[in-house]
């Protein structure tokens, strides 16, 4: 399992601006996204509709990265949207 992002301590810090904790790096994606996604408030439906693809297609394609990494990439992708208004799906 890949352990070395560029990102890291950025994810670490986003994190715990949110109170949460990473998961462990050895945790692999398969199985665990749904959850994380509710964890994170984000609704399955606009995953889907922002990233053109189910959270299990990025698994598939990305089968060495550990859920921490991926939850670090959600991190970032809702900051951007807190910044950003415009980039969350109109209701």
């Amino acid at each position: 399992m890949k352990t070395q992002f560029a990102d890291t301590g950025y994810w670490d810090s986003l994190a715990h601006e949110r109170g949460i904790r990473l998961p462990h790096w050895g945790t692999a994606l398969k199985g665990k996204q749904r959850r994380w996604l509710t964890k994170l408030g984000i609704a399955h439906e606009e995953y889907k509709e922002h990233f053109n693809e189910p959270y299990s297609t990025f698994a598939r394609l990305n089968p060495t990265w550990p859920l921490r990494s991926w939850v670090g990439l959600m991190l970032e992708w809702l900051l951007e949207r807190e910044q950003k208004p415009q980039l969350a799906l109109k209701k």
